[in-house]
């Protein structure tokens, strides 16, 4: 970003992304659960940023946005995105049985089930 007048263009970079992240999308309502985190910023001229929040409630219907901070302050709120359903990582498979080869024929054969709960991705 270049602010000044004429030839006294100076480079401003942004130094991190703030990201809020709402299950309601009411950014204003006093009983929102709102959530801020900090992104830190390694490249300040990168086309994109990726954050991954964690600690969110599973099954939950959020909606994030984000905004920038330079040198100057703040920038305004992006829009919001659009409604993503919080999905979990899967449980661990169970192991049925485990069992090795010969001498012979060394080998191991595993068995086992699916995870009891998939984290709800579909």
């Amino acid at each position: 970003v270049d602010v000044g007048h004429g030839d006294s263009n100076v480079a401003i970079s942004i130094r991190i992304y703030e990201v809020q992240v709402s299950p309601l999308g009411d950014w204003l309502s006093p009983y929102m659960r709102m959530k801020n985190y900090t992104a830190t910023v390694s490249n300040s001229y990168a086309a994109s940023v990726f954050l991954a929040v964690e600690n969110l409630t599973k099954g939950d219907t959020v909606v994030s946005r984000v905004r920038a901070y330079t040198e100057v302050g703040k920038g305004q709120w992006s829009n919001a995105s659009a409604s993503l359903k919080v999905v979990g990582y899967p449980s661990p498979p169970i192991i049925i049985t485990a069992s090795s080869g010969t001498s012979g024929e060394p080998f191991i054969e595993v068995d086992w089930s699916l995870p009891l709960d998939t984290g709800d991705l579909s």
